[in-house]
């Protein structure tokens, strides 16, 4: 079909002239072998006129470089890639090039444009898995890791980001497409393509692999493809059954490469998972065996993450550039002596006909521009005049650079050529780049051309123009060998000779400007406080200096200021200033403690003492609370108020004293606890009681502890007096047991209440268990009296009343009672007893209500209030005079009851000695807690609680005294307590003592919150209060412990059969003691007076004070008539009943009713006076029974304390 054609054609290869003809040799590409081919054959040339052969870019390359009589050199050489600077060298048409070896020139024209087509088996498992939805392609990044030698963490530290280009990697390291995607099969991906000749290769590798790295340069990882060991490759070139090799014998992953681009196509379409990539012409002639597969441009992300289209190739896309990743242009390179028979076949191929078979074939065609200059080049059949390009030398020699000289070379054409020069003077280069040399630096010089590096100007040196050195004049200086130049002396230092490597700084207190030789001193009132000062600094108002060349200003002192003038001054009076440095004499204020009371007036007005209760900062000033009522915006400084004072806004500093801190808050006058109201904020409303910080309104049964204390104690009172005269034994009874034991308790608990009156800042913790006892004080507050809203006057005048009530209800109870049986009726001298025994227990409280009027503490303004009535002004006004009126009495009352005490201890002796049974009885409560010979201590220990209270009346407003006293009081007691040892049972003998003399250290203790104390001291002193507290509570609880013991034990009090803890141990036992009288009345009855008098002589005093206590407790015991009346009575020890059926056996002597009555109430005296006899069923006589007469007269006061001691 071409032969009518060769008529067209303007040259034949069988006219060519002067010469026989030629064979054109064509080798190269394979992807430029079709468009050749088809020109040959269009041409219907002859294997004789030309001989086309592929082998690839490289091969073509390689050929038509070889010399022109080796047998391989062909004449045109076919590549599908750029030449490479290892294989040609580009001369400066742009166009010609010089082979690198035989210098060979040929001409680089280009055919036409192919797209490059990655290409999988149509209906495989990656054909499936790339055309789903899911998958749609893959980027360069996926390509990347398919055909790339690296493992994934090479790639990951490439840049790919490998959770996105293998989203579901299984991790077994075996690349399959189910890697991809979840939707694809999990078989291997096997790579296949042209083999490492061709330029597809190279394409391929250097836009989907890292360039450099295949490339192997310096600083990069080497890469390659995952080639497949040659064994295998040679396996598959040759094996029979492709499928079944694929299935069975092939290697995953590996690259499998061919020069036969129909070989490739072979092996894709018998392996599922193949993979490969060839020209895109050649896949159009089979593409119903092949599918392309859409690319995406994106480098480091998998398919389903980047943002760049899928495209597939396709003429279009290739012509259009959208198909842009693998698009590449296709060449001949002509050898330029080659020309002359080349010419007419590429003329022909880049002619209408011959771009049509381009086409053809697959391939775009040049565009028109490019066309038309291809076309020139083959019409020049070759540059003559290519010349090289001037290249500038990759490097320079140190110490020289680069020059560009013009020439114009051998064709006429301006050039320029590049040399190597030295470097001239003052300039240098280190480098061995081609750049020029550089200026030295300010500082150093080169006297020397050539130099690769410039010379330093020494220390004190400087260089010019880079040519030599020179010396820093005076004011100038060089310190660093690297300076540009000499530079001036900064202000603050100086210079004052040449050739200076540094500048001096100017001494404190004084300066110098830039450039200087010399330094100035400051003035007065300037002052440099550093050396280089560059300017003496004024000192500023409040600030002073002396003398010239001073260092610092001194700060005005305290109490002094300056603003302009020379020096600072005194402010007026006691005035001081709140900082150092004041500036003005408005800066003048008081100063702390002090407040300033004046008038405004200039002049007017002075410093005074800040009263008690105010906290006065430095500057307090009256005038300002004054602004501060009218309401001023401004932080006014004026004296506050500190918790627990109080005054008023008409009289700021009037200042009283509250009862509790909590009552008042303190801070501005005026200010109380919410819902306080009176003078110091002392009470609540009508309907309201104080709470932790506030008054709050009372609810309605907050008055049941006041009506349910009331109808208790009024039920208590005959109930106590039932209490404290049921039957009791012979000696003592467990009821007096119980009534001393908790007597004991309410005497405790009541003592620590009197320690509460006393003004110490106990810490807000311990606060409650102080309050804990004010129950026991009988304080109406604790019982929600206030809900009432009486005035201070009648609370206290209720609280005085009780006492009187008490005793009145008492004998009311008793007249009542004569209405009712005889076994209840009240006997006088029970009654008598009993209200002797509320007196007693109710003494300590009695004598705290009773001085109450008289504990007037004071208030800072001079006045003076009740202490716990602090709205009452002492000796002012009625509410005063009413409560002074009331303790009087009380008092009085008190005087009277301690009085029939004392007669009663008078008494008791002879009474006792007399047998007044009526005066025993009405006076038991008296004696029966106390041992016989110490049966005075009642009425002593009475005194306890006045004796503690009265330091609150004498020294109200000195809490050290009422401490120190105290503690005298306690100690008096305490000493006395255990050396008389008075109480009947051991223990509590032990508790009182005890009691004494933990709270002698609980005043210790409380003396330190005399002052105010650091956290850390506070803290300590704290946990010691709150530890002898706690043993304090401790006692009372065990001594309410006895309480039940004495229910349980029911043993009389200081007997044998007593619980062992009373006693401090078990007494001698009945035997163990008549055996030690027998063997000492044995050996009393063989010695004479003399060896008596002799042995008692020797005793010590302690020893004489045994003996004798020994002979006063056994006397009475053997008193004649008293051991008559004992063989008669035989009175039993379990129950007040005793002497009653004892009478049924009693002699006939006594059988007369006379008798019988004489007799009982002997036995009840004995009874009372608490004896205890032989436990027997028949009286056994000690003597022989006398007639009961009483002792002589004059003896009676001997042996009264003996019969005392026996009966009580």
């Amino acid at each position: 079909m071409w032969g009518p054609m060769r008529s067209l054609l303007p040259f034949s290869f069988f006219a060519l002239p002067c010469a026989a003809p030629t064979t054109v040799r064509v080798a190269g590409s394979s992807t430029v072998f079709p468009v050749v081919n088809a020109w040959a054959e269009a041409m219907n040339l002859s294997s004789e006129e030309i001989r086309i052969a592929g082998g690839g870019s490289s091969a073509g390359a390689r050929r038509v470089c070889l010399p022109r009589d080796d047998p391989e050199h062909v004449d045109i050489g076919d590549m599908s890639r750029e030449w490479k600077n290892s294989e040609a060298l580009l001369l400066d048409d742009a166009y010609t090039w010089e082979c690198v070896g035989s210098k060979n020139r040929v001409t680089q024209i280009e055919v036409g444009v192919d797209g490059l087509a990655v290409v999988v088996g149509k209906n495989t498992i990656a054909h499936d898995c790339l055309t789903s939805p899911e998958v749609g392609g893959l980027t360069l990044a996926m390509l990347h890791w398919i055909y790339s030698n690296w493992t994934n963490d090479q790639l990951a530290d490439y840049g790919l980001n490998m959770a996105s280009v293998i989203h579901n990697d299984d991790g077994d390291n075996v690349k399959e497409w189910s890697d991809i995607s979840s939707q694809c099969d999990e078989v291997p991906i096997n790579a296949y393509g042209p083999g490492s000749d061709s330029g597809t290769f190279d394409f391929f590798a250097e836009t989907a692999l890292c360039k450099d790295c295949l490339a192997g340069k310096p600083g990069y990882r080497r890469e390659d493809f995952n080639w497949c060991p040659d064994n295998d490759q040679h396996a598959l070139e040759h094996a029979s059954a492709l499928k079944t090799y694929m299935a069975n014998g092939r290697p995953p992953n590996c690259y499998m490469a061919s020069e036969s681009d129909y070989q490739l196509v072979q092996w894709l379409t018998a392996d599922p998972g193949g993979i490969s990539y060839f020209g895109y012409a050649y896949y159009s002639i089979f593409a119903g065996e092949l599918s392309t597969v859409r690319i995406a441009s994106d480098r480091f992300l998998g398919v389903q993450e980047t943002a760049d289209a899928k495209v597939e190739p396709s003429t279009y896309t290739i012509t259009d550039g959208s198909y842009s990743v693998f698009k590449r242009k296709l060449y001949v390179n002509v050898d330029n002596t080659a020309w002359d028979y080349v010419h007419p076949f590429l003329a022909f191929g880049f002619s209408s006909p011959g771009q049509a078979l381009v086409s053809s074939v697959g391939y775009i065609r040049t565009n028109v521009a490019r066309l038309a200059k291809m076309r020139a080049r083959i019409a020049e059949r070759g540059n003559d005049e290519a010349d090289y390009v001037s290249i500038k030398p990759d490097t320079c020699p140190l110490g020289t650079e680069l020059s560009a000289v013009p020439y114009v070379n051998q064709f006429g054409n301006p050039k320029t050529s590049y040399n190597c020069t030295l470097c001239p003077l003052g300039k240098f280069k280190f480098l061995d780049t081609p750049t020029p040399c550089t200026s030295c630096e300010g500082g150093k010089y080169t006297d020397v051309v050539g130099q690769t590096a410039c010379q330093r100007c020494q220390v004190g040196f400087e260089a010019v123009d880079g040519l030599f050195c020179r010396a820093c004049q005076p004011g100038f200086y060089k310190k660093e060998t690297a300076a540009a130049s000499c530079s001036p002396c900064s202000a603050g230092s100086f210079s004052n000779q040449s050739a200076q490597s540094d500048c001096l700084y100017c001494p404190p207190g004084h300066f110098s400007l830039q450039g200087s030789t010399t330094c100035a001193p400051c003035p007065i009132n300037e002052m440099a406080s550093f050396p280089g000062t560059t300017q003496c600094a004024q000192c500023g108002e409040g600030f002073f200096t002396t003398q010239e060349a001073s260092t610092s200003c001194s700060r005005c002192g305290s109490g002094r200021y300056r603003s302009n003038e020379s020096a600072c001054l005194q402010c007026p009076g006691r005035m001081t200033t709140q900082y150092l440095a004041a500036t003005t004499i408005s800066d003048c204020v008081c100063p702390e403690g002090t407040v300033f009371n004046g008038d405004g007036r200039p002049g007017a007005g002075a410093c005074e003492n800040c009263m008690e209760g105010l906290d006065c900062i430095l500057g307090s000033d009256l005038r300002n609370y004054e602004s501060f009522l009218v309401g001023s915006d401004k932080e006014l400084t004026f004296p506050r108020l500190i918790p627990g004072y109080i005054s008023y806004p008409s009289e700021p500093t009037q200042v009283y004293k509250c009862g509790k801190n909590s009552h008042c808050p303190g801070g501005v006058p005026g200010t109380c606890a919410r819902g306080r109201i009176g003078l110091a904020c002392a009470r609540c409303q009508a309907g309201q009681k104080f709470g932790v910080d506030h008054c709050k309104d009372c609810e309605p049964f907050d008055l049941l502890s006041f009506v349910a204390s009331s109808i208790v104690t009024g039920c208590a009172l005959p109930m106590f007096y039932y209490f404290m005269n049921s039957p009791m034994t012979a000696k003592a009874s467990t009821i007096l047991s119980t009534t001393m034991a908790f007597g004991m308790t309410l005497t405790l608990l009541q003592t620590i209440g009197l320690v509460g009156l006393v003004s110490l800042d106990w810490p807000s913790y311990m606060q409650p268990l102080m309050d804990f006892v004010s129950i026991f004080m009988l304080d109406l507050e604790s019982l929600n009296f206030d809900c009432l809203g009486f005035s201070s006057a009648v609370r206290y005048c209720i609280s005085v009343a009780c006492w009187p009530g008490a005793l009145l209800w008492l004998v009311a109870c008793s007249v009542v009672s004569q209405l009712g049986p005889r076994r209840f009726r009240f006997a006088v001298a029970k009654l008598l007893s009993t209200i002797g025994q509320v007196f007693q227990i109710g003494f300590t409280i009695m004598s705290k209500t009773a001085l109450m009027p008289f504990m007037c503490f004071s208030h800072p303004n001079g006045k003076s209030s009740v202490l716990r009535f602090t709205d009452v002004i002492c000796w002012e006004g009625g509410e005063h005079s009413t409560m002074a009126v009331f303790g009087g009495l009380m008092t009085a009352i008190m005087a009277m009851f301690w009085a029939i005490l004392l007669w009663a201890v008078l008494q008791a002796p002879r009474r006792s000695t007399q047998g007044d049974a009526f005066f025993l009885q009405a006076t038991r409560f008296l004696f029966f807690r106390f041992r016989g010979d110490y049966w005075w201590y009642g009425a002593w220990f009475i005194l306890r609680g006045p004796l503690l209270s009265l330091p609150v009346v004498v020294f109200t407003d000195v809490p050290a005294m009422q401490l120190l006293t105290m503690t005298a009081v306690l100690m008096v007691y305490m000493v006395i307590q255990l050396v008389a040892w008075p109480w009947k049972t051991p223990l509590i003998n032990v508790a009182d003592g005890a009691m004494s003399m933990m709270m002698i250290l609980l005043l210790f203790i409380g003396s330190a919150f005399l002052d105010r104390l650091r956290d850390g001291e506070m803290q300590t002193y704290s946990v010691l209060a709150m530890g002898v507290l706690g043993m304090l509570y401790s006692v009372a609880f065990v001594l309410l412990c006895l309480v039940g013991l004495a229910f349980i034990s029911r043993s009389a009090m200081g007997s044998k059969d007593e619980l062992s803890i009373l006693t401090l141990g078990k007494p001698p036992s009945n035997s163990m003691l008549m055996n030690a009288l027998d063997a000492f009345c044995l050996s009393f009855g063989q010695a004479d007076r003399k060896f008596l008098e002799h042995t008692i002589d020797e005793l010590s005093a302690y020893d004489r004070r045994k003996l004798a206590a020994v002979l006063t407790t056994l006397a009475p015991y053997f008193d004649e008539g008293r051991m008559h009346l004992a063989h008669q009575l035989s009175v039993s020890t379990t129950s007040y009943n005793g002497p009653r059926k004892s009478l049924a056996r009693m002699s006939t002597s006594t059988s007369t009713l006379l008798e019988l009555e004489e007799t009982k109430q002997k036995a009840e005296m004995l009874a009372v006076a608490g004896r205890e006899e032989p436990r027997v069923e028949e009286p056994v006589p000690l003597i022989e029974p006398r007639s009961l007469e009483p002792p002589p007269t004059q003896a009676g006061d001997q042996i009264s304390l003996q019969v005392l001691s026996t009966y009580v």
